[in-house]
Parts: C-alpha cells; sequence; structure tokens
C-alpha cells in the first residue's frame, strides 16, 4: 500500500491542497463560528 500512489490519482483540486491550507481553512471556520456565537 502506497498513499503517493493513491494521492496521484486524486483529482488536481484535492491534489493541489497543503495540510497549511487545509489548516488554515479550518482555523477561518472556527473564527467565523466563534464570531457568529458572539454576535
Amino acid at each position: 500500500y502506497q498513499p503517493s500512489v493513491k494521492s496521484s490519482k486524486l483529482p488536481n483540486p484535492y491534489r493541489n491542497l497543503s495540510p497549511s491550507v487545509i489548516l488554515s481553512t479550518l482555523a477561518f471556520v472556527c473564527q467565523f463560528c466563534d464570531w457568529l456565537l458572539q454576535t
């Protein structure tokens, strides 16, 4: 089993996503949820 082979079969948008982009997106969603709860 080789994850690199599986990841290479993914479409370009998913393959181009880096862990840092995913983490920054999650952080943005968390901040947005906190903003909604404060209002």
